[in-house]
């Protein structure tokens, strides 16, 4: 527990850094366990190479946000940690409090994506791929040429090379405990 709310703490401060750096107003905080809050979430049908990649978008309902954020998972585990649906451990349901369409990738062979016979298969360079396939998705789907995007752990490395390879699309970029 103490790890996500590292992580929670860190991506909060990263994008109020962001925020003010920018000059943009920030948006009203609300609190985590405010009840009145209800959440959309969409699942998006995504392939690359012949396997089924986990897409999917959280976002306040009701709300149509006008800034996207892909967060990218490591190694050890799924797009799943970013939504622990316990107090305020979610960072999901945080960044969609703040205005965002939050969206989650499974790169190939981890959580929701489908399996892959040879697990060495998504290495770092095969991981930024399925993010590149994910960034052009959420472009496609919600009309604007750039989003924001974190990694965390592994997600950060896969992010970096993923954004080396193409720029284009990224409007900000966050690591979250690099490994």
């Amino acid at each position: 527990m103490k790890k996500i709310t590292a992580m929670v703490l860190a991506v909060m401060l990263i994008f109020s850094l962001a925020t003010c750096a920018s000059g943009e107003e920030p948006q009203k905080q609300s609190s985590a366990a405010e009840p009145s809050v209800s959440y959309s979430y969409n699942e998006y049908p995504l392939e690359r190479n012949g396997i089924d990649l986990h897409l999917d978008r959280m976002s306040v309902t009701g709300s149509n946000p006008d800034r996207n954020i892909l967060l990218i998972h490591g190694v050890t585990y799924s797009s799943h940690e970013f939504d622990i649906d316990y107090e305020d451990y979610s960072l999901v349901r945080f960044l969609a409090r703040e205005g965002y369409a939050v969206w989650r990738l499974d790169i190939a062979g981890f959580g929701q994506s489908e399996e892959v016979e040879d697990g060495f298969l998504p290495d770092s360079d095969y991981a930024a791929e399925d993010i590149h396939a994910a960034v052009e998705k959420i472009c496609e789907i919600s009309g604007q040429d750039k989003i924001d995007l974190l990694g965390w752990s592994w997600g950060t490395v896969t992010a970096g090379r993923f954004v080396s390879n193409h720029p284009g699309h990224i409007n900000r970029l966050s690591f979250l405990r690099p490994s």
